[in-house]
């Protein structure tokens, strides 16, 4: 890529993608891009991550790696319009799950997309990292270069949000 870069940031690099390029696939996919527009997504984030290596400190890649892929992904949503997640946001348990089962996962699937869908990027992307992530709220405002009460209040507004939402459902 870029002449002016040690040997050292390409191993870093490579740590990096190494333990990362999947997982940020699919934090992407779950902001709401498409498996394509994600790909992409995750691939400029890379970029960003490269050019900036040699002023990133050491064991603060992953943090700017996601904020670089957030900052895309708001982008490209807000450009793109609004596109919903699809067919494979994560299937596990079953390899050959009843029809009905089936059935029954991605319609409560769509409904989580679409909930979710209405939620702001940034407020959407402390939920997603909290509650289908496992990270940590000091781990999520570090990442989106946000005060940890700031991180809180987001997770508050999703929660209520769905809250909110679901008891229209019922």
């Amino acid at each position: 890529m870029m002449s002016h870069h040690h040997g050292d940031d390409g191993a870093r690099l490579g740590a990096i993608a190494r333990g990362h390029q999947t997982r940020l696939v699919r934090f992407v996919r779950r902001l709401g891009l498409s498996s394509d527009g994600a790909e992409d997504v995750a691939q400029s984030a890379f970029l960003v991550t490269w050019e900036a290596l040699a002023r990133v400190p050491a064991g603060r890649e992953r943090a700017f790696l996601y904020a670089s892929a957030l900052r895309i992904a708001c982008g490209s949503r807000r450009r793109a319009g609004r596109e919903t997640l699809r067919h494979d946001m994560e299937r596990e348990p079953s390899p050959h799950p009843f029809p009905d089962e089936i059935v029954r996962r991605k319609q409560l699937r769509e409904r989580l997309e679409a909930l979710l869908d209405a939620v702001e990027c940034p407020s959407r992307t402390v939920f997603v990292r909290f509650e289908l992530e496992g990270l940590t709220i000091p781990e999520i405002a570090v990442a989106m270069a946000i005060s940890p009460k700031a991180a809180v209040r987001r997770l508050r507004r999703v929660r209520r949000h769905l809250r909110e939402a679901s008891a229209q459902l019922r």
